[in-house]
């Protein structure tokens, strides 16, 4: 019973782990996009209410109107979306890159080997040698 009980608590804690970094990406992504430009529009209509629905959740869309394309990120939770043009949306790209690059980075430096400048004072430290028994 009680390793039933744990495996309980161990797929909750899964759940709300996915559950977090959704929505913690998806801010990331909104707030992306308005950096980038994007406009936020409010939902209005019933008719607009069922095609924000219809879009693909966390995904950017492009869509035709009046003979002009646009990009559109779906906010179904605060019935809006996130509304671009071309440069708005090649401003958003970069970002993403930006970012992605920017973590490389971070990775590399947390990687890199120390070049030894800082271990000169090696030498007036006492050497202790161990051996197991």
């Amino acid at each position: 019973m009680k390793s039933c009980f744990n495996l309980l608590r161990l797929f909750t804690f899964v759940i709300v782990l996915v559950l977090a970094a959704g929505c913690a990406t998806t801010k990331h992504a909104e707030s992306m996009l308005s950096a980038a430009g994007f406009k936020v529009v409010k939902v209005g209509t019933p008719q607009q209410e069922q095609k924000l629905k219809s879009l693909p959740p966390g995904k950017i869309t492009t869509v035709q109107r009046n003979g002009k394309t646009y990009y559109v990120f779906p906010d179904v939770a605060h019935d809006r979306i996130y509304l671009g043009t071309l440069m708005e949306y090649q401003n958003y790209q970069q970002m993403v890159l930006d970012s992605k690059i920017a973590a490389q980075d971070r990775v590399a430096a947390d990687m890199a080997p120390v070049d030894g400048a800082d271990w000169a004072d090696w030498d007036s430290w006492e050497v202790i040698t161990w051996s197991p028994n």
